[in-house]
């Protein structure tokens, strides 16, 4: 009985959706003013679902409010990929990605992830 539990627990959690960003995902240097390919996966998505990407800067120091818009993309397709031009007002730094797939706005439940480490952006 115990292994027909596991076996329906792995089950179930293998059917839940999910999305992973692939790139930037960590560790990578990313040149101001150039343009990337943000990559992600999706398993289970609905591919009418849209897609949001925002940006965090990681720092030691507390800062008062955004140098810049934290939004990159909303309402993308779910085609597991986008263009990005790297804004030149991105401070030097650390960064992290989020991302979200939503059935909908106002985005109620949305399926999301975050990069695994930071990266870089640079001059």
């Amino acid at each position: 009985m115990v292994l027909i539990g596991i076996f329906y627990f792995q089950y179930q959690k293998s059917l839940k959706p999910k999305i992973t960003i692939a790139y930037p995902n960590g560790g990578e240097t990313i040149e101001k003013n150039s343009i990337q390919t943000i990559k992600w996966i999706t398993k289970g998505v609905p591919q009418n679902y849209k897609i949001a990407i925002s940006i965090r800067r990681i720092t030691d120091a507390v800062i008062e409010g955004q140098e810049f818009d934290p939004i990159i993309f909303t309402d993308l397709p779910n085609s597991g990929s986008a263009e990005w031009l790297v804004s030149d007002t991105y401070p030097e730094g650390d960064y992290l990605l989020g991302i979200n797939a939503y059935a909908s706005t106002p985005v109620i439940n949305p399926i999301n992830d975050e990069s695994d480490a930071v990266f870089r952006i640079t001059e």
